[in-house]
């Protein structure tokens, strides 16, 4: 029970953080390729330890950043096409209609969102992605 109700929380908040993912072009101040996750935490708790603790493959959580602003994000098998757009370091990953924003530095892809509790379950909601 426990590992469903992780598993659908992640996949909520996927679906809401990547709604779409559009415009960025292709130098190196954005990210090209995949970035897999390694952090995950929901209201301050790590929920990528709870996640390894259930046996969860995470090799299944990544964004994959293409060509012409284009990105794919994983999640345990799911995957979402969306577009992305580089202000600097910012960087703003459309998916469903919904904009997620974090920073784009080196290696690593920081989202980070607020949530409404009773609609969504969590009050906020940070993954960090890295590429390996």
């Amino acid at each position: 029970m426990k590992k469903a109700l992780a598993i659908g929380l992640v996949l909520l908040l996927s679906i809401s953080m990547l709604a779409g993912c559009g415009g960025g072009g292709g130098s190196s101040s954005e990210p090209s390729g995949q970035y897999f996750v390694t952090a995950m935490e929901f209201d301050g708790t790590d929920m990528l330890s709870m996640f390894t603790e259930m046996g969860e493959n995470l090799d299944g959580y990544y964004i994959e950043f293409v060509s012409g602003g284009n990105c794919r994000w994983a999640t345990s098998g799911n995957e979402q096409a969306g577009t992305f757009k580089m202000n600097g370091s910012s960087i703003t990953i459309t998916m469903g209609g919904e904009d997620i924003t974090g920073t784009f530095s080196g290696n690593k892809v920081t989202l980070e969102q607020k949530g409404d509790p009773e609609t969504e379950g969590y009050s906020t909601a940070k993954m960090v992605y890295e590429k390996k």
